[in-house]
């Protein structure tokens, strides 16, 4: 090494004009004094020399292993020398060497990537550095130098590193203006799409602060992990910091990384000194250092982003006060402190549309391997639940494996439970699963348990009271706690009071509410069944008064279930609940909660048949009848065949209907069920009824009809008189017709049956049409139409809607007709019924 230095010295002087045997020398162990003749200019060793002699270091170390390598400092000073018994001395000579032990340019040298640092005496730098026509006069660095007696001024320059405030260490004292404005914006990701609309609010935020002026424009972006705030941010910044001069300082904050989150005094410290503060006047407290920070800024346009932000209080310190700049927050939480004391703007990220998350695969793994497998495609989007991160992950997946098709990878992520395992690349930001336990292990403990309860819930979403009931908290507490996990975007609110997951989290809360204890699964799965089971059936009575109680289902505080003070409330419940409902059935046989398996669909039974969502209503009474036979139970059995006929009635299904409607019948004659007896027989003679066989359809009405007079009631006879009336019709007796649904309609009105008061003024309506009365048979529908809407009957206002068209047309009445058909048409074909058909034709028909 020391060979190699003394082939570089004389080498680099030489090439500058300066021969080495003009100079004289001194050997100091591992390093050299040079005094240079007062004949040479001093400014070559400024704007030359450093080249040189770097150049000359970078031929040695080419040529030698690591450790024969040479990184060099050099001190500069100019200035009166002295000769005695020992060699050269004098005060000149005692400076350089301070500063060539500057601990400041040690540690430069020790952190650059260079091999070579000088630094300058300040008479130097002012006298030969700030005259001299060198190109890097803007490279060097104020130091302070503090070493035994001495303490000055020193200036440091790396000639052989790109200029750059992040090459300096912390510890160097800057001087304001010394160095260019910070550019400290990482590289942005070239596989950004879509979120426009993010990115527009982003820029009029801006816009329109700076119209109105007066305060600094703080924007937080937030949103669930894997989201892609990051990319948000960083690509907005790109595009926009040509609206910042004077630099745009950026630091990740760590705030949901496995160590601890970086504090605001150390973030502030190296905001300072990229901004060119000296080390040693930065304050030691938060405030004064923060006070400190807003000066420097003052009056500068600055952009700040602050990534990865964990919570308010940590970004506070760092916000600038000056209009002049602009901030950029990303958080998982909600940082709904700065939006109320500081006016922060708030840009809340959600999953990427699907045609966004299409591009952004397209992006990674060419446009072709999705073109040919389109559906394929959007399998693989849906299972990514449109997650920016998984989608990247799934992406990297198949980027190694060009001739991996979609479906190959579908096929990798289609099981639930690994989903999680395949989305993951082994980097711990890169792995889905460390990602979201970030957020999570950072939450309340109850907020965490209250998190891994609702992994065990099945539905699309969830409302607040199921929380509550899920949990075994009232109301208040559990508002509490999801709006904790709402503010960390574990759980989203999409409307309000209704919460939900995307599916990776789903997933994700599933796992961790596999580590609850049996007991405690077994209880939260109970409470919020029974919180269903008994909301359903209050929401039953409701919409259907006359229906007998369910027996058996006695109510359980724990359920936390609710009233309903009316129809109205009842039927917005059911209509809000119902995909929730649907699932719940699902995970109550699957998971042995057999009877809750046939009392919910016993529950839900009649909101579905007036919706008309007949397929779901066989579904759900199918899976009714399966849970009663593994319980062994005949009433419940025969319940359920008997809904279960009803649903293939309106279904068109007539051998099915009849079926289960003689094994509800024979069952409810063995266990001595006379008013189930009476019900099995007016499904049967509904279903002989639709199928055309209507004196079979008489026979069993007239059964169910002394049944329910036998058992004394009067709901059930209203409502069968009402269809044996429309038999009487159908069999041509129309006056006989009239006469029955007459005693219906007040027996109906007589119990408060709406439903069979709209079921039996249609009949009427139907009998008189036929008797030529038209008047009267288009006054009794109008009125059977609007209860059926009052009630969402949506299957029979479309049938009292065709048999309205049938009178118009009779009554030549042509414009009235075609709207009723085609209000009809339009139900149907939401139903997907088969009655679509009928409607159609009657149109075409009216021309």
């Amino acid at each position: 090494m020391r060979d190699g230095l003394y082939r570089a010295l004389p080498q680099a002087l030489g090439n500058v004009g300066v021969t080495w045997t003009e100079c004289d020398h001194e050997d100091r162990g591992d390093g050299v004094l040079v005094a240079i003749p007062p004949t040479v200019a001093k400014s070559v060793l400024v704007e030359v020399f450093p080249d040189e002699l770097a150049a000359a270091l970078l031929e040695h170390n080419r040529a030698h292993v690591a450790e024969e390598q040479i990184k060099l400092r050099v001190a500069l000073h100019a200035g009166e020398v002295h000769y005695d018994d020992h060699g050269v001395t004098g005060e000149s000579v005692n400076l350089a060497f301070r500063l060539l032990d500057a601990p400041a340019l040690k540690d430069v040298l020790a952190r650059s990537v260079g091999v070579l640092a000088f630094i300058t005496s300040s008479w130097f730098f002012d006298e030969v550095v700030q005259h001299s026509r060198a190109d890097n006069r803007d490279m060097y660095y104020r130091a302070t130098v503090e070493i035994k007696e001495t303490k000055t001024v020193g200036w440091i320059c790396l000639p052989d590193v790109p200029r750059s405030p992040l090459s300096v260490p912390s510890e160097v004292p800057l001087e304001t203006g010394r160095i260019p404005a910070p550019r400290q914006l990482p590289a942005h990701t070239p596989y950004f799409v879509g979120r426009e609309h993010e990115l527009a609010q982003l820029t009029t935020s801006l816009d329109i602060a700076g119209q109105e002026s007066g305060t600094v424009v703080i924007t937080a972006i937030d949103g669930t992990a894997g989201i892609g705030k990051t990319a948000l941010a960083l690509h907005w910044a790109h595009k926009a910091k040509g609206r910042f001069p004077d630099g745009q300082l950026h630091i990740n904050l760590r705030g949901f990384d496995l160590a601890a989150p970086i504090d605001p005094g150390d973030a502030l410290a190296g905001f300072l000194h990229a901004l060119g503060v000296d080390a040693q006047a930065i304050p030691a407290e938060l405030d004064a250092q923060a006070a400190l920070y807003r000066s420097v800024l003052a009056g500068r346009r600055v952009l700040v982003l602050l990534d990865n932000a964990r919570g308010s209080e940590q970004v506070r310190p760092l916000l600038p006060g000056s209009p002049t700049c602009a901030v950029i927050i990303t958080s998982r939480n909600r940082l709904e402190g700065l939006t109320m004391t500081e006016g922060a703007h708030r840009v809340t990220l959600d999953l990427l549309p699907a045609h966004d998350a299409i591009a952004l695969l397209a992006k990674r793994i060419g446009r072709h391997r999705l073109d040919t497998e389109p559906d394929m495609t959007m399998k693989l989007v849906n299972m990514c639940a449109r997650l920016p991160l998984a989608l990247n992950i799934a992406a990297a997946r198949a980027n190694p494996h060009p001739k991996l098709s979609v479906s190959q990878l579908v096929e990798e992520l289609r099981s639930e439970r690994d989903r999680l395992d395949s989305l993951d690349l082994g980097d711990t930001d890169l792995n889905l699963r460390v990602v979201f336990s970030r957020s999570y292990t950072m939450l309340p403990s109850d907020s965490a348990r209250m998190f891994r309860l609702l992994g065990l819930h099945p539905g699309p979403d969830i409302n607040h009271h199921a929380c509550a009931a899920i949990a075994g908290l009232s109301p208040g507490p559990a508002r509490v706690l999801l709006r904790e996990l709402r503010n960390a975007h574990l759980i989203e609110e999409h409307t309000p009071n209704r919460f939900r997951f995307h599916d990776l989290l789903r997933f994700y809360a599933a796992e961790q509410a596999e580590r609850e204890p049996d007991p405690v699964r077994t209880i939260a799965e109970q409470r919020f069944l029974d919180h269903y089971l008994y909301t359903s059936l209050a929401a039953n009575r409701r919409i259907d008064p006359s229906r007998p109680r369910l027996a058996g289902a006695d109510p359980n505080p724990d359920a936390r279930a609710l009233s309903f003070p009316d129809y109205g409330s009842a039927w917005r419940w059911f209509d809000a609940e119902r995909h929730v409902l649907i699932a719940a059935i699902d995970y109550a046989y699957s998971h042995g909660w057999h009877g809750h398996a046939w009392q919910l669909p016993w529950a839900i039974a009649v909101f579905l048949q007036r919706q008309g969502l007949y397929h779901l209503y066989a579904t759900t009474q199918s899976i009714a009848a399966s849970a009663a036979d593994q319980l062994d139970d005949r009433h419940a059995y025969a319940t359920a065949a008997r809904h279960l006929a009803n649903a293939h009635v309106r279904l068109g299904n007539y051998t099915e209907a009849r079926k289960y409607g003689q094994h509800a019948l024979d069952t409810c004659r063995e266990i001595g069920d006379r008013y189930s007896q009476a019900r099995s027989h007016h499904v049967l003679a509904t279903s002989y009824s639709w199928e055309g066989s209507y004196h079979d359809a008489r026979h069993h009405y007239l059964e169910a009809i002394a049944l329910f007079r036998e058992i004394d009631h009067r709901g059930g006879q209203a409502d069968t008189l009402s269809w044996l009336g429309r038999t009487h019709s159908q069999l041509g007796d129309y006056n006989q017709a009239v006469h029955c649904c007459q005693l219906a309609l007040a027996l109906c009105r007589e119990v408060g049956d709406h439903h069979a008061e709209a079921t039996c003024l249609d009949s009427l309506g139907y009998a008189f049409h036929h008797l030529d009365s038209h008047d009267k048979a288009v006054s009794n529908y109008h009125e059977s139409l609007a209860l059926f809407r009052r009630l969402g009957d949506h299957y029979y206002e479309a049938t009292t809607l065709l048999h309205l068209a049938d009178t118009h047309r009779a009554m030549r009445n042509h414009q009235p007709a075609q709207e009723a058909l085609l209000a009809a048409l339009t139900i149907f074909e939401r139903l997907h019924h088969p009655f679509a058909e009928r409607a159609r034709n009657a149109l075409t028909e009216l021309g």
